[in-house]
């Protein structure tokens, strides 16, 4: 039964415009909202931020105001301010994430934030405040990619096939980034991610339908590009962007080795990979010229520091090893950041297993401040 005293609010009489239709729309008494027939207060979404400048910043002259979303600790940001952008807005749904990316720039407005669908308008208002209007815009987009990441290597598993369930859950997030950028049209754009044929596909039917607003390159290694390690991402953006990501050869760099980009431990003479098993000391063999054997090792997953590094991953880190495959410790959250660019000085989250995992999803500096720079 219902409580007395919302029964005067329920019984109320009918609208003059149901009882007669013919009553002006203009005349019509407002239809009230469910909340407020029963009391309750309009919920309103809660925006939270962890800063919040008033003023829009100051902007180059030729340069661009950024918006930086799936943020993390910053590696977009900090690659497109290294170009000479203004970051203006930076959103992540990670507090801990984007408390480490206000350190490190502490100007841009900071926005807690789960992005979709469901908070598209407050995002756009967002942006609508700290952009001023004319303003040349560039939007960045680096959705999660941990759920596609698993779901690729799940596809091995299962011998080439994907559920539908993990595409749709880990393409959610994707698509509506390329929703976003069809409804705002920024003066250019950028989106970074696995290469995943989903994803390959998703881009390929946008290429099509919007060609003026779409390019993007299957899988660029970064490596082509001057970062220390191997890592392969689909990248896309605005056309004249990408064009000057396969044309430019002033963006290509030859790649440092471990022992250039790092200082070694010592008896390190070897780096063993994030992914691959340790071998069992035990079967190790030391033959008469002084080099080392194991019939349980797969040599893929060492490299002399001569050559580059492994992709940086946001779980187990990499590994120093002496010669005889043995594990000296593993690389510390600044190695990684300085493996995938980071400047000396950018400050690091304080938990090792965060660290660890912000360095790791982040997009190197370098790339960016690359890719930014046309």
């Amino acid at each position: 039964m219902l409580s007395p005293s919302l029964k005067p609010e329920i019984q109320r009489p009918l609208s003059p415009s149901l009882v007669n239709p013919e009553v002006p729309s203009a005349k019509r008494p407002r239809q009230g909202s469910l909340e407020a027939a029963f009391g309750q207060p309009r919920k309103r979404e809660n925006l939270i931020f962890l800063n919040r400048p008033a003023a829009p910043l100051p902007l180059a002259p030729g340069k661009k105001y950024v918006v930086d979303l799936f943020c993390g600790i910053g590696g977009w940001t900090e690659g497109a301010e290294q170009a000479g952008h203004t970051v203006a807005l930076v959103v992540d749904s990670n507090r801990e994430l984007l408390k480490c990316h206000l350190d490190n720039h502490p100007k841009s407005r900071h926005l807690l934030m789960e992005l979709g669908a469901e908070t598209e308008e407050s995002l756009i208002a967002q942006i609508k405040e700290v952009v001023p209007h004319g303003q040349p815009l560039h939007v960045h987009g680096s959705p999660p990619c941990t759920k596609l990441s698993t779901m690729q290597g799940a596809a091995r598993e299962r011998g080439g096939r994907c559920y539908d369930m993990d595409t749709e859950e880990g393409m959610r997030l994707v698509t509506w980034f390329f929703s976003l950028i069809v409804r705002l049209r920024p003066d250019s754009w950028s989106f970074e991610q696995v290469p995943m044929p989903e994803i390959c596909g998703a881009l390929r039917v946008m290429k099509t339908f919007y060609p003026s607003l779409v390019d993007f390159c299957k899988r660029v290694n970064f490596k082509n590009y001057g970062l220390g390690q191997h890592r392969v991402r689909a990248i896309a953006g605005t056309p004249y962007m990408i064009d000057a990501l396969k044309n430019d050869r002033s963006l290509r760099a030859d790649p440092p080795s471990i022992a250039e980009a790092l200082t070694p431990p010592e008896e390190a003479t070897l780096v063993h990979s994030s992914a691959g098993t340790i071998v069992d000391p035990q079967r190790t063999i030391r033959h008469d010229d002084g080099t080392y054997t194991n019939d349980a090792m797969f040599h893929k997953c060492y490299r002399p520091l001569t050559n580059i590094a492994f992709t940086c991953l946001a779980g187990n880190p990499q590994r120093w090893s002496r010669e005889d495959f043995t594990i000296i410790r593993r690389f510390t959250p600044r190695e990684c950041a300085t493996i995938q660019s980071f400047p000396p000085l950018f400050k690091l989250p304080t938990s090792n297993p965060l660290a660890y995992m912000g360095v790791g999803n982040a997009v190197p500096p370098l790339f960016a401040h690359k890719f930014m720079k046309n």
